[in-house]
C-alpha cells in the first residue's frame, strides 16, 4: 500500500486507542506498545509520514505523564487526540483496497509493508537518530519529587525512553576519539564523544539532570566530590569535547552550558 493509505489506517489504529483507553478497555502501556512510541516517530519520520500522525504519536506518548501527574487532565487530553485523528480523516480519500480482502494486502507474507525482506521500515541505525521527545515541565514536576534512585530511573523509563535508546555506531565514537585537541580560551579541549544514538539536546537534559539526581539524593556525597574538584573536568556535550582545567559554565566555543565530568587517570 502507498503511504497515504498507511497513514489511514494508524490513524484509525490511534482513534481506536484514544477511545478504547478512555473506555478503560486498553490500557497505556498497551496502547504506547501497540503506536505510542519513540521507535513508532522513528519509523513514521523514515517512511515520510504526515506531520500531524507524528504529533499524534508524540501527544500518545505523555499520556502516562498526565495520567500520574494530572489525571483530571487525561479525559480532555484524550478526546482533543480523537478529535484531531478525526479531522485529519475527513480530509483524507476513500480506501480502496478491494474489500473484504483488504487484509491480505496488509498481512500477506508476499505484500506486507512491515515485511523484512522490502526493507521498507527498517532503521538503517548508522544515518538515523533515535527521537526522542521530552516534555520540560512534566520532567521538571517529577524532579521535584524524587528522593531515591529508584524515583530516578523511573524517570529515566517514562520521561526519556532510556529502554529506546541505542548504542551509537563505534566508527562515528573512534572518529571523533581520533580528533586533535584544541586550544579554547586558555584550555585544551580533548574529543570526548556522546554515547547514544540521540541528539545532543535529549543526551545533555539526561545528563544534568543525572547530575542533578546525584546532588539531591545523596548530598553528603556530591559534597564530598566537590572537595576534590581537581578530578573532574567539564565536557559540552553539543562540541562532543572536554577540559581537564576549566573554570567557566559556558562552553566557550559554542555558548552550551557545561557538565561535569570525573577524570580518569589511570
Amino acid at each position: 500500500m502507498d503511504a497515504k493509505k498507511n497513514e489511514k489506517l494508524f490513524l484509525i489504529l490511534s482513534l481506536g486507542l484514544t477511545e478504547s483507553i478512555k473506555k478503560g478497555v486498553v490500557s497505556i502501556d498497551e496502547a504506547e506498545q501497540l503506536l505510542f512510541s519513540p521507535k513508532i516517530i522513528q519509523l513514521f519520520t523514515k517512511l515520510g509520514f504526515s506531520k500531524e500522525l507524528i504529533d499524534l504519536v508524540y501527544s500518545g506518548m505523555e499520556l502516562e505523564d498526565l495520567e500520574s501527574l494530572l489525571p483530571n487532565q487525561l479525559t480532555n487530553s484524550l478526546s482533543q487526540m480523537s478529535a484531531d485523528a478525526v479531522g485529519i480523516l475527513r480530509k483524507m480519500p476513500r480506501l480502496e483496497l478491494a474489500l473484504p480482502c483488504w487484509y491480505e494486502e496488509i498481512l500477506s507474507q508476499k505484500k506486507l509493508d512491515f515485511n523484512i525482506e522490502n526493507n521498507e521500515l527498517l532503521i538503517d541505525k548508522q544515518n538515523t537518530m533515535t527521537k526522542i521527545s521530552v516534555n520540560q515541565n512534566t520532567l521538571d514536576q517529577l524532579f521535584l519529587k524524587i528522593s531515591t534512585w529508584e524515583d530516578w530511573i523511573e524517570i529515566e523509563k517514562r520521561i526519556f525512553k532510556l529502554n529506546c535508546w541505542s548504542e551509537r555506531n563505534i566508527s562515528e565514537i573512534n572518529n571523533i576519539l581520533k580528533s586533535e585537541p584544541i586550544k579554547i580560551d586558555g584550555a585544551y579541549w580533548f574529543p570526548v564523544p556522546n554515547q547514544y544514538d540521540v541528539s545532543e539536546t535529549i543526551e545533555f537534559l539526561y545528563e544534568k539532570y543525572q547530575q542533578m539526581a546525584f546532588k539531591k539524593i545523596e548530598p553528603e556525597a556530591y559534597e564530598e566530590n566537590m572537595k576534590n574538584i581537581s578530578e573532574y573536568g567539564k565536557r559540552c556535550v553539543f562540541c562532543e569535547k572536554y577540559a581537564k582545567e576549566y573554570f567557566g559554565d559556558m562552553c566557550p566555543a559554542c555558548g552550551s552550558e557545561l557538565l561535569w565530568l570525573p577524570l580518569n587517570e589511570d
